[in-house]
C-alpha cells in the first residue's frame, strides 16, 4: 500500500529561492519574535493577517498562494492515491481575510470582555457555518469539503519532531521544501517515514519509536513535495537540527470540515507500506 510519495522539482529552484528571499525579507520586517514552536520553528499560516500581507505585498507569494489553494491542486493531490470512494470539494472558510482565526485570538488576549463576548459568537457562527456547507456540498454536490490549512515555516537549530501522525481531521498532508541544507545528514533536518513493527498496534498518534521502523528518510532540497494520506498509522518524525541553517518549508493539510476521516477507519496493516519517488 503506498501512501506517501514525493515529487522532485514540484516548484522551480528559482522560484523557491524568491519565496525564500521574500518570506525571510518579510518575516525580519513584519513578525517580532513569533511562537516558536518543536524546539525551533516559527511559522506564519494562512488563517492570520500576516500570512494576507505576505501573499499581497510579495508577487511570487501570491503565485504560491494562488496555486495551492486551487481546486486543481485538491484534485492533483487526492489522484495520487486512486481515491475513488471519495470526490472533494476545496473551499475557503477559516482562511478568509474577515475570518482569521489567529487575530480573533489575539484581540481576545488584549482586549476586554466585550470582545471576549463578540468572539466567542463569531466563533459558534464559524462553527455552525462550516457544518451547514459541509452539509450542503454533501448533499447536493456529492462532495466532501476541505480547506486547506497551510504555513510557511523556518526550522532552525533545535527544531525536531518526535515520531507523530497528523489530528483525525487532516485527509492530505504536504510539504514543499523551499532550500537545501548545505550540511551533511547527520546534522538533521530530514523527514522521516516510520511503519509499526509487526504484533504491534497503536491507538495513540505517538508511538514509542523503539515499536516501529524506518521507511525513508528524505532530505530537503528546493521545489520538492512529499505527500501522504493522514490515517491511523501514517507515523513521520523530523530528525533534530543541529545545523546553524535554517530550513525554509511549506507545510499543507487539506482538513475535513464535518464529519469523520474514512482514513482513520481501521484496516489491514499487515498490507506492505511503501514510500514512492514517482518523479
Amino acid at each position: 500500500m503506498i501512501k506517501y510519495k514525493a515529487q522532485k522539482s514540484f516548484l522551480k529552484e528559482d522560484f523557491c529561492k524568491n519565496l525564500v528571499q521574500e518570506g525571510k525579507t518579510f518575516f525580519d520586517n513584519n513578525i517580532s519574535g513569533g511562537d516558536v514552536i518543536h524546539g525551533g520553528r516559527n511559522f506564519i499560516p494562512n488563517s492570520s493577517l500576516d500570512w494576507h500581507d505576505l501573499c499581497e505585498k510579495n508577487e511570487s507569494w501570491k503565485k504560491l498562494n494562488k496555486k495551492l489553494n486551487s481546486q486543481e491542486f485538491l484534485d492533483y493531490v487526492s489522484g495520487l492515491f486512486d481515491q475513488n470512494n471519495e470526490q472533494y470539494k476545496c473551499i475557503k472558510l477559516y482562511t478568509k481575510k474577515r475570518n482569521f482565526s489567529a487575530n480573533l485570538n489575539q484581540k481576545v488576549k488584549i482586549s476586554g470582555f466585550k470582545t471576549l463576548l463578540g468572539a466567542m459568537v463569531y466563533k459558534s457562527y464559524l462553527f455552525l457555518t462550516r457544518h451547514l456547507i459541509s452539509f450542503f456540498n454533501s448533499i447536493f454536490s456529492r462532495k466532501v469539503s476541505l480547506e486547506l490549512l497551510i504555513d510557511f515555516s523556518i526550522a532552525s537549530k533545535g527544531y525536531t519532531r518526535e515520531v507523530h501522525r497528523d489530528s483525525n481531521n487532516r485527509k492530505f498532508v504536504f510539504l514543499i521544501y523551499l532550500n537545501s541544507l548545505s550540511s551533511s545528514a547527520e546534522e538533521g533536518g530530514e523527514f522521516v517515514t516510520w511503519k509499526l513493527k509487526e504484533n504491534k498496534d497503536y491507538k495513540s498518534g505517538r508511538p514509542n519509536p523503539n515499536d516501529c521502523e524506518v521507511i525513508e528518510k528524505i532530505s530537503p532540497e528546493p521545489g520538492k513535495l512529499i505527500v501522504f494520506k493522514n490515517d491511523n498509522f501514517s507515523f513521520h518524525s523530523v530528525s533534530k537540527m543541529t545545523s546553524v541553517e535554517n530550513r525554509y518549508f511549506i507545510y499543507g493539510g487539506f482538513t475535513q470540515l464535518s464529519g469523520k476521516n474514512k482514513f482513520m477507519e481501521k484496516y489491514d496493516y499487515s498490507m506492505k507500506t511503501e514510500f514512492n519517488i514517482y518523479l
